[in-house]
């Protein structure tokens, strides 16, 4: 009989997404980016390389006015519904 191996799984302490996929939510720059930089300093240079290695490859012009668009606090659901569908 195979034994099962646990894994441990690093979540987000703002979003609750692993840190892989918090960059695609709304809250990255002013609530993950921060909080993972603080909470996970290894992770969080792990990630920024991969990033760093993936966007030389793109030309991404909407990144300067995503910027502008930061929140001040976390989103709420309601709130991610409402911005969705305006």
């Amino acid at each position: 009989m195979a034994t099962l191996v646990q894994r441990q799984i690093l979540y987000c302490g703002e979003c609750g997404m692993p840190p892989e996929y918090c960059e695609y939510g709304p809250d990255f720059e002013s609530h993950c980016n921060p909080w993972l930089k603080r909470a996970h300093p290894e992770e969080f240079e792990k990630l920024k390389a991969l990033r760093s290695g993936s966007s030389k490859n793109e030309d991404n012009d909407e990144s300067t006015t995503v910027d502008n668009q930061k929140p001040s606090a976390p989103w709420t659901i309601e709130g991610r519904l409402t911005h969705f569908y305006e």
